[in-house]
């Protein structure tokens, strides 16, 4: 199975809440520059032809669903680069075109693009064996 892990991410959007970085090494990163950054990776990555990739979000992963800064800036950096990527592949209106007619019935099985990247929280990494 072909699979991209996204290496260890040491940079969180929001850490202030918890505790100011004098003398804590607590380094803030704006969720609006980590979200465009990971899109730029995300993207990079889809070029060179990944279609298999697994970010596991730690911090503040305990409110996955509800979305926190840090792990939305993943998700939506992910679904914005694979939009683009697949604008670029299909042209505009593909989700709307023939072969896409099926779409929904093939979410999670077959070729869904909207499973090439993956954004879990940490916990999920433990409950699945993935780690």
């Amino acid at each position: 199975m072909e699979l991209v892990v996204f290496s260890p991410f040491l940079l969180w959007s929001r850490n202030l809440r918890c505790r100011t970085p004098e003398n804590n090494g607590t380094i803030h990163v704006h969720g609006q520059t980590l979200y465009f950054l990971v899109k730029d990776i995300f993207r990079g990555m889809l070029r060179v032809g990944l279609k298999n990739i697994h970010v596991f979000i730690h911090h503040q992963s305990e409110n996955f669903l509800a979305g926190m800064p840090t792990d939305l800036a993943f998700r939506i950096g992910a679904k914005e680069a694979l939009f683009e990527y697949l604008e670029k592949q299909r042209g505009e209106g593909w989700w709307g075109n023939e072969q896409m007619k099926d779409s929904y019935k093939m979410q999670g099985v077959g070729p869904d693009p909207f499973r090439w990247i993956k954004v879990h929280p940490s916990h999920a990494c433990f409950l699945s064996g993935m780690c």
